[in-house]
């Protein structure tokens, strides 16, 4: 759940990804847990809806392709 304040975010849920032949309750199926942010389409999310990590990354990765251009100019 994607939203920009902590208040509206779900507190504490997991959900397992059961196959269709599982009807067990102590099953060991995988379980999706809670990340605080998420690279989708080149585009890094967080939880919060901003835009810090996702700059950081490309800022980063700018600096270095500068240095790269600039050593083959």
């Amino acid at each position: 759940a994607f939203s920009p304040t902590i208040v509206l975010q779900p507190k504490d849920y997991s959900i397992k990804l059961h196959p269709a032949a599982c009807h067990t309750d102590d099953c060991l199926c995988p379980t999706i847990c809670k990340v605080s942010s998420i690279r989708y389409l080149g585009v890094i999310i967080d939880q919060h809806m901003r835009w810090t990590e996702h700059i950081l990354y490309v800022s980063k990765r700018l600096r270095v392709l500068m240095h790269k251009f600039y050593v083959l100019r």
